[in-house]
C-alpha cells in the first residue's frame, strides 16, 4: 500500500520511480481493476482489511468519474489529486466483464464471504 504502488485510484502494475514506470503504459504503471480485485483477495487471506478498504475506495471513487459509472478495463496510474479525474489510457476505455466484476470480488474479500460450491451441489 506504499504510495509508490497505490495511487489513490488503485494499485499500479509497476511502482512509480521504477525505470520502466509509465502511468500511461498498458502494463508499466496503469491500474487494472481486476488485478486490484486479486490483490484484495490476498490481503483478506492474510488479514490486512485496511488495505482492502483503500483499494475498494480508490476504485469506487475512480468509477464516479467514468462515463455511465462503467469501470474500464484499465486506467492511468497517475497519483490521485483533489478535483482531478483519473485518465483513461484508451480514448474509449471499454468496460470488460472482469473489470465489472472487480468490485463484487472486493466486497467478498471485505466481508469475508466464502462460497462452498461442493456443498451446494450435494444439497440439490
Amino acid at each position: 500500500m506504499h504510495t509508490r504502488f497505490y495511487s489513490g485510484w488503485g494499485v499500479r502494475t509497476v511502482a512509480s520511480g521504477e525505470v520502466r514506470y509509465n502511468p500511461m503504459s498498458y502494463h508499466n504503471g496503469s491500474i487494472w481493476p481486476h488485478d486490484n480485485a486479486f490483490l484484495t483477495q490476498g490481503l483478506a487471506r492474510y488479514g490486512h482489511k485496511s488495505g482492502i478498504h483503500h483499494i475498494f475506495d480508490g476504485l469506487v471513487r475512480a468509477t464516479t468519474y467514468m462515463e455511465h459509472r462503467r469501470i474500464p478495463e484499465l486506467y492511468c496510474g497517475f497519483r490521485r489529486r483533489p478535483a482531478a479525474a483519473p485518465r483513461c489510457i484508451l480514448p474509449r476505455a471499454h468496460p470488460r466483464p472482469w473489470a465489472a466484476g472487480a468490485p463484487f470480488w472486493m466486497l467478498q474479500a471485505m466481508l469475508g464471504l466464502h462460497f462452498d460450491h461442493a456443498a451446494r451441489a450435494e444439497s440439490c
